[in-house]
């Protein structure tokens, strides 16, 4: 995978379907894409990611993510949280897990 092909592939799951609807292989290529970041971190990546998070617990995958965060700016990624958690259209799905990547992240704001 390339950085056009994963940012392509985030951009179309916005959020990622369901654990009810989601297929193994899908699942399999998100954690590709979350392995690729964790080898060349990009903040581009950071919005991207936060925003993918569907319903459930992505098979086991989306707890993974913090690991695609580290590696990333921290300030990028608390101006992305605080962007995401005071946005009120933000879903019920991505609000939980980035509240749950806030942790390991603090900041007053």
């Amino acid at each position: 995978m390339n950085k056009t092909e994963v940012i392509n592939f985030l951009s179309l799951y916005q959020p990622m379907p369901d654990d009810l609807d989601i297929t193994q292989e899908l699942i399999d290529q998100y954690d590709d894409v979350r392995q690729y970041f964790i080898q060349n971190p990009d903040n581009d990546a950071i919005p991207l990611l936060m925003r993918s998070f569907g319903s459930g617990d992505g098979l086991g995958v989306y707890q993974l993510i913090e690991d695609v965060f580290d590696k990333c700016d921290y300030e990028s990624v608390i101006e992305n949280i605080v962007e995401i958690l005071t946005d009120p259209s933000t879903i019920k799905s991505v609000r939980f897990w980035v509240t749950q990547q806030a942790v390991n992240f603090p900041d007053a704001r």
